[in-house]
Order: structure tokens, then sequence, then C-alpha cells
């Protein structure tokens, strides 16, 4: 039992009234200031924390970066006002989320921080408009990971802290003092080098000035920083001695890198698509010998037009989403290709569902089987050819070109030729080409290592989608302007002069055989295009301007020749298909348009926009069938080619409005006014069949060229040295001088 309590005065007082004996334990002044003592550390304790949280919640308010930190789960546990904004989302919805359901793009990158405890810096991702640069930093403790932190700064807001900084350095001394006026001189070699000088000043080209010691190179270079357009900018001398030759190389070239990877990208789809392409040249003239009539012709070309129709449906659009995700390196390329696998198989299937409704419309019942076939091996092949320069794999994509040029070609051989299959064997040479081209690029790219079906990223999925889908309308817009012509043609015109509505069709899809060059121009350019177009970010829109400017010349300038030329080369079609030069003029306008829609295409994949992509091309599509139908019925099949034209030029006119408003991209109105104008005045004077037409049309194609020569030479300065090699550059050499002597 208890015989006596022994404590402080509380417990004392309760045992007596319970009737123990008790012993007080009185509290002496040394235990009474340890407790004292002990009290203030604890305070202390806690005023240093409220501190520290104090400091903490002030350095992530009021910081330029955007902060963010995740535990080892990866976890949102600290994200900062400033992340919210760059990452363009909302507080509320961060909480306890894990970083792959709200941000899905930086968990490729996190994986590497905490798995391999990699510090990762200066890893550049879009994020909607902007892009960021990311920094990704593991926390460890015991060298194991517990968490990570994230960091992202605008990088426009880098661009801009850097022209400050040298905006700065320009007032402290960093100025070109001389000018021209400054130089002393007497001799006439003198002044013809000022001249020249004075010229190349005005340009935004690099130039290389050669002198011995103490002739005055740095006097004739800050003179023509002080007439350049940069002359608000500071002047900053570098003494090339001082720096290592890689260094003073990648000084040297940096400025004009960009357009030599266009460049050097351009000649790799060339050389892929040169094949291909060519064998569309070849193959035109040789289907009009190979089919038995026109009729057939043209019924091969509607059945082909029928299931390009069907291949937005299938496909959802995806082809521009493949490239467009997949050259976002936050993207798993596993879920990229798997997405569109998925969805085209979904689309497919979908199709097949609606086969005993599709039964009934025109041809399907007898060509139903192969335009399905044609439209599955159809999508698969942009699928993969897609997803592929998304790798950037272009030598693959220039092998596979090739590869699947030589096998379509002997296919239709085979079946044209050697089985005469008619309308079957046009379509079967296609399908078994896709075919061929689908089985080599899943072999040699080893596609089916991209193929993950466990752990499906929906939130891509559904980014992807979002993209793509406002896709269908704007291809199917394209179609209705590329294709519906056939369409009204073969039941507006059946019967006219005693052919039949497919003869007609067979007529005017033979004329496109010229303005084919300029279409394979246009998609041989793109193709290398629209990886410079998403990837290269900095002064975009002058590279944009300055690539159209030199585009659309070279662009004019293959028009007008084609113009010209078209008569005499229409010679190389069965007599019988000759006729089909009426269409030409204005298919060659049409395609000049459709290659320009296609560059401006580029600022809405860039910007993801697509929605307004779509807009346009229905704005197009609608006016395109309504002009169909008049301009038919006014001047016979040839208005299908004015109605083409006009409607193709009319989505011109609205994308690049757009791309202004976007980015800042100039078209220069006045000019590509004047040119057309040229373009549509030479078209007129051939259909007019005026005397002397011949020499008419070669003057106005000599006029378009000098007019446009400058934007040709810039491209051909650039491509010529990647071709020639060491002629190249002493050809491009040898034209400057003579047009700086001019």
């Amino acid at each position: 039992g208890i015989d006596t309590i022994v404590g402080g005065y509380t417990a004392v007082a309760e045992g007596k009234k319970a009737g123990f004996n008790t012993t007080l334990i009185w509290t002496g002044a040394e235990a009474i200031y340890s407790v004292f003592l002990e009290m203030m550390r604890h305070m202390e304790t806690i005023n240093n924390e409220e501190k520290r949280n104090k400091t903490y919640q002030t350095i992530l308010k009021e910081s330029e970066d955007g902060i963010i930190y995740v535990d080892e789960n990866k976890v949102i546990e600290i994200i900062n006002r400033k992340a919210i904004q760059l990452l363009e989302t909302e507080a509320h919805i961060l909480g306890g989320e894990k970083i792959k359901t709200v941000f899905p793009y930086l968990e490729k990158m996190l994986d590497k921080t905490m798995k391999e405890q990699l510090h990762i810096h200066n890893e550049l991702i879009r994020v909607g408009k902007n892009m960021l640069s990311f920094n990704f930093e593991p926390v460890l403790v015991n060298n194991m990971p517990i968490g990570a932190i994230i960091t992202c700064r605008s990088v426009s807001k880098i661009q801009e802290m850097e022209s400050e900084i040298r905006k700065k350095l320009g007032s402290k001394g960093l100025l070109a003092k001389y000018h021209f006026k400054d130089i002393v001189y007497g001799s006439e070699n003198m002044y013809e080098v000022i001249s020249k000088a004075k010229k190349f000043g005005m340009t935004d080209s690099n130039v290389l000035i050669v002198g011995e010691t103490g002739t005055g190179k740095e006097l004739m270079a800050q003179s023509m920083h002080n007439i350049s357009q940069r002359n608000n900018g500071p002047f900053i001398a570098v003494n090339c001695a001082a720096l290592p030759e890689n260094l003073l190389e990648s000084e040297k070239t940096s400025g004009g890198d960009k357009y030599s990877k266009l460049a050097g990208n351009t000649i790799i789809f060339a050389i892929s698509s040169f094949s291909s392409k060519l064998l569309t040249l070849i193959v035109q003239p040789f289907l009009t010998y190979a089919m038995a009539e026109i009729s057939d012709l043209g019924l091969s070309k509607i059945l082909s037009q029928y299931a390009n129709l069907l291949i937005p449906f299938v496909s959802m659009g995806m082809s521009n989403a493949i490239i467009r995700f997949g050259l976002d390196k936050g993207n798993s390329e596993k879920q990229v290709f798997t997405n569109g696998l998925i969805t085209i198989l979904g689309g497919f299937g979908i199709l097949v569902l609606c086969w005993p409704v599709a039964q009934f419309l025109p041809d399907m019942a007898q060509y139903g089987l192969l335009i399905y076939i044609y439209v599955l091996m159809s999508c698969l092949r942009t699928l993969c050819t897609q997803f592929v320069r998304s790798r950037q794999w272009n030598k693959l994509v220039a092998v596979d070109g090739v590869l699947c040029t030589v096998a379509t070609m002997a296919f239709y051989v085979l079946y044209l030729v050697g089985f005469k299959w008619g309308a079957n064997g046009y379509l079967l040479a296609i399908i078994s080409g896709d075919l061929v081209s689908v089985l080599f690029l899943m072999f040699t790219g080893k596609l089916w290592d991209f193929i993950e079906l466990k752990g499906i990223n929906k939130t891509l999925w559904k980014q992807m989608l979002h993209f793509s889908l406002p896709m269908i309308p704007a291809q199917i817009s394209f179609w209705i302007i590329n294709a519906s012509d056939l369409f009204f043609v073969r039941e507006m015109c059946d019967g006219l002069d005693g052919h039949s509505g497919d003869a007609w069709s067979g007529l005017l899809s033979t004329g496109y055989f010229l303005p084919t060059i300029l279409t394979t121009l246009g998609l041989i350019f793109y193709d290398a295009w629209q990886l410079s177009a998403v990837t290269e970010e900095e002064g975009r829109a002058k590279f944009f301007t300055q690539i159209f400017r030199t585009y659309s010349s070279v662009l004019f300038c293959c028009a007008a020749g084609i113009i010209w030329l078209c008569r005499p080369v229409m010679h190389v079609m069965k007599s019988n298909y000759y006729y089909a030069w009426h269409f030409v003029p204005f298919l060659v306008l049409a395609s000049t348009c459709s290659c320009f829609n296609q560059f401006m295409n580029s600022v809405y994949v860039v910007n993801k926009k697509s929605q307004r992509s779509m807009v346009t091309m229905m704005a197009g599509a609608i006016s395109n069938c309504l002009m169909n139908y008049f301009f038919i019925k006014w001047w016979g099949p040839v208005g299908a080619t004015y109605a083409s034209f006009l409607g193709l030029g009319l989505v011109f006119t609205l994308r690049a409005m757009d791309a202004h408003g976007m980015i800042g991209m100039r078209v220069h109105p006045g000019r590509v006014l004047v040119n057309a104008a040229a373009l549509v005045f030479e078209a007129f004077v051939l259909l007019a069949e005026t005397p002397l037409y011949g020499l008419w049309t070669g003057i106005i194609t000599a006029l378009i060229i000098l007019y446009n020569f400058s934007g040709v030479w810039t491209m051909a300065r650039i491509l010529l040295p990647k071709i020639l090699g060491r002629r190249g550059k002493a050809l491009v050499a040898a034209v400057d001088g003579i047009l700086a002597q001019k």
C-alpha cells in the first residue's frame, strides 16, 4: 500500500485530504533558474523557426524563379506563386497532387533526377506559348533521394535581362567611337573600299575585314557598326588571338546556324523525296498510256480522293500532333507513338462499323474494300514517318522515301501493265508501296519498342487530341479546296463536248501534272521547315519573315517558268490528253497559294492554335464550293481552276494576318501582290493564245525572276556550299563580289 506521498505543494495538499502521510519537496533557486533557462531556449527556438519560415515564404513569394518541391513519391509539397504563373495553372488544384497528374511534361526529367541523382540544368520545355528553362536538383539525405527541387524561368525574361545588361555595358564605354568621316585617306582605292564598306554595313550579313596589323580594321568595323541598323546597341571588340580555335569557330557560325540547319535538313529531305516526287512526274504520263481510256484515269483519281477524304476521320488529325508533341522534350516518345497508334486503330474500327452505310455511297460497293485498306495503310505510314521525323532520324526518312518510291513504281508496272487491273491496280500499287514503307520503318527504327500499352498517359493523350481534332475540319476543308473540283467537274460536265464526267475529271487531274513540281518543292521544304519552326525559339518573327521572303521568291519564279513552258511540256502525255494544258496556269497559281498556306500552318503548329487552322481552311472550302458551282457553270471545266486559286488565296490572306498577330511575322503584302498580279497576267496571256504568246510569257517570266532574284540568291548562297563544297563557296564569293560592285 501507500504510506507516504512525497511531492510538490499540490500533491501534498491532495495527500493530506486523503489521510496519507506527506513530505513536501521545496524547489530550490537552482532548479527554478534551470527551468527558466530551458523556457528561454525553447522560446528562442520558436522565434528562430518563425524567422526561418518567414524568410522561406519571402524567398518563395518574391523570387523571379518558379520553385517546386516534390517529396520522394513525386507529390507536390511546395510551389510558389511564380511557378503557378509560369506553368499556367491554378493553386487550388495542386494540393497533394503528383507531378505527372498536373505537369506530365516534367516527369521524365524528374525521374532522371531522383533515380540517377542527376543535377539537370537549363532544360528547355515549352509550356503553352512560353518557352521555359528548368533546373532539376535532387534533395539527398545519406546519399538517398528524399525529394527534388524544380526551378524554372521564362526564356524571354532571360533574353530581356541579357539585353538590359548589354545596354548597361554599352553605357559604360562599349561604344563605337569612329565614323567613316573620321577616316583620312587620299587614294582612289581607299575610296572604293569605303564605298563597299558602307554598302556592307547596311546589310544583316556577317562581314570579314582582312588587313595587316595597324591598317585600321577596327576603325573600319566601328564605322560600319555606326551606319548599321544595330548602331544603338553596344559595340563589342573581341580579341580573336585570345580565343581557342573551336570557340572562335562557334562565334563565327552560331548566328547563321539555324539557317544552315534548315538548309541541311532541306537537302536531306530533298534526297528522300526527290525520287518519290520524280516518280510522280513520271507516273502521270505513264498513267495516260497505261490506262485504256481517259475515264479510267478519272475514276482512279476519284477513288483515291474518296480515301483521302476518309483519312482525317480515321487518323483524327494525329499526323500533326505526332511531330508537334514528339519534338517537345518533356514528353515520353513511347507515349506519343502509342497514343497515335491507338487513335488510328480506334478510328479505323469506327470506320469498319460504318460499312453498312458506307457501301451505299457511289463506287463504294465495288471498290470499298480497297479504299478501306488504302486508308489504313496511309494512316500507318504517316504515323511512322512523322514519328521518325520527330526523332530527327532524317537519314532514315531519306532512305524510306527512296525505298517507297521504287516499290510503288514496281507495283504500278506490275498491276497496270502486267495484270492490267485498271483502277484496282492503281489503288493496290499505292497500298503495296505504303506497306513496304511501314515494314521498313518498323524494323529499321525498331518502332515496336515505342509501343507501351501499360500505364497510358491519358493527360498527354487528351492534349494530343485537343490539338489534333480541330485538324479534322481543317484537313477536310483542304480536301474540299483541292479535290472537290474533280467531283464538281464529274457531275456538272458529264456529256460536255462528247466527254463523260469521268473523262473530264481525268483531264483535270492530268492538269495537275506540272503544278506537282511546286507542291513537290513545298513538301520537301515543309518537311525540314516544321522541325526548325518548332525548335528555333530565338528571334522567331524575324526568322519566319526572312525564310518566307526567300521561300516565296523561289516559288514565284518556279510558277512563272511552269506557266511559260506548260504547253510544250504537256506533249509528253498521250495525244488525247493534250487539252489538259488549259487547266495548268491557274492550277499553278493555286499550288503556289497551297505552299504558302502550308508554311503559314507552321505558325499554328508552333502556337498550338489548331482551331485557327480549321477556321481559315473552312472559310476557303465554303468559298471554293460556291465558286466551283458558278464558275463551272459560266466557264466550263476550267472554271474549277479559278475557284481553287481564289479559295486558297483567301486562306493565305487570313493566315498571313494571323501570323502577324501571333508572332509578328510580316509577309510584305505589296511584294506578294505584285508577283501575284504578274502571274495572273501571264496565265491569261497563255489562255487567250495571243500571237507570240510564248515570247510574251517568256518576258513576263524573266521580269518575275529579276524582281525576286535577291530572295532566290539568299537561298542559293546557303545551299550551294552544302551541295558543291568548295566550288560552291567559290561560286558564292564570285557572285557576291559582282553584286557588291553593282
